[in-house]
């Protein structure tokens, strides 16, 4: 058999695709849905490539993608009519950390690669009944449609020597205002344990301008993360160091993040501007970085996730200062 020349990292071991299409209206506000594709695997593998292709990528905003071996999708899926469900407006349907066996393993935005991890380098999927579940944010674009998005998986049989993990760091406290283009945002992580950095990805909606983050060691040496010097939401990307960074116990992860609410940035999608706040929707923001990350010991795995949920229940002490990361070391 010819290999699919749709698949960018090669034919994957394993196409998962949303069981039915999903019809989206022409107008109307934005639409979260999650949809439950069932799936089994007889061992353990280890995800070397993930793959996701959105069926109509001209109304899909993003994609977060899932694993869930508890059972809680299938469940509510089942009690929804139409395909998939949806908790638009209370909350993520999962928290993101791991727990009662779900855990995030990708994402999808306009202009992104396919995650590809280096060698050696893979995420663990257990043997078992479970579901990959899609998050899809639609963005309703004036003509109607449908979409059946798919995934692929890429497995392999070598000796994995890092098994990789990810967590997401952020404020949902943001008010925007109209007519300013220097508006910052600040978050940082402290470190609780031994880590390695493999990749990062900062998000934000049609407001953002520039993102910056880096880490500081415990004797103060700062090592530059990432600078997204122009952000273009239809051309997102996750970057990967060039050698992965390691950060021993007591570092700090440092990210800021610029929006741009003016009448003159083209993309602002209310005009004319008003004040802006955090939300789900394509007319409001996001102040977000993903890592991925490698643990020297995985039984600090909670302690680590729990330093990142931190960052998202308040804002850390900062006196304005916006690093120039041309002065710092390269990764």
């Amino acid at each position: 058999m010819w290999p699919d020349p749709e698949w960018r990292t090669g034919e994957p071991d394993l196409v998962l695709a949303m069981e039915e299409p999903f019809a989206i209206p022409a107008t109307g506000p934005d639409i979260y849905r999650y949809f439950v594709i069932p799936f089994e695997l007889f061992e353990e593998r280890a995800v070397s490539a993930i793959e996701f292709q959105p069926g109509d990528e001209r109304v899909v905003h993003h994609a977060n993608i899932f694993v869930d071996y508890s059972g809680r999708a299938r469940r509510a899926d089942a009690r929804d009519d139409e395909p998939g469900f949806s908790v638009f407006g209370t909350g993520s349907f999962f928290d993101y950390s791991g727990e009662a066996e779900t855990w995030g393993i990708g994402g999808w935005t306009p202009g992104v690669d396919p995650y590809a991890l280096p060698d050696n380098h893979a995420m663990w999927l257990p043997a078992g009944a479970g579901d990959i579940v899609f998050e899809i944010h639609y963005h309703l674009n004036g003509k109607a449609t449908e979409d059946r998005s798919r995934i692929g998986l890429t497995f392999t049989d070598e000796p994995v020597a890092h098994w990789v993990d990810g967590l997401v760091i952020g404020t949902q406290q943001l008010a925007i205002p109209p007519e300013s283009d220097t508006y910052w945002r600040h978050v940082r992580m402290e470190v609780p344990a031994a880590l390695t950095l493999v990749d990062i990805m900062p998000h934000m909606h049609y407001l953002g301008a520039e993102a910056k983050a880096i880490a500081t060691l415990p004797d103060g040496t700062q090592i530059p993360l990432v600078h997204v010097e122009e952000w273009d939401l239809r051309w997102q990307n996750i970057y990967f160091f060039r050698e992965p960074v390691r950060l021993p116990a007591g570092s700090t992860i440092d990210g800021w993040i610029r929006f741009d609410n003016t009448s003159t940035n083209p993309y602002n999608p209310t005009l004319p501007p008003k004040t802006v706040t955090w939300g789900w929707g394509s007319d409001e923001e996001m102040m977000e970085f993903w890592i991925s990350f490698v643990l020297d010991d995985w039984r600090e795995r909670d302690r680590v996730i729990n330093a990142s949920w931190e960052t998202w229940s308040g804002n850390p002490r900062w006196d304005g200062t916006i690093p120039d990361l041309a002065d710092l070391n390269q990764p």
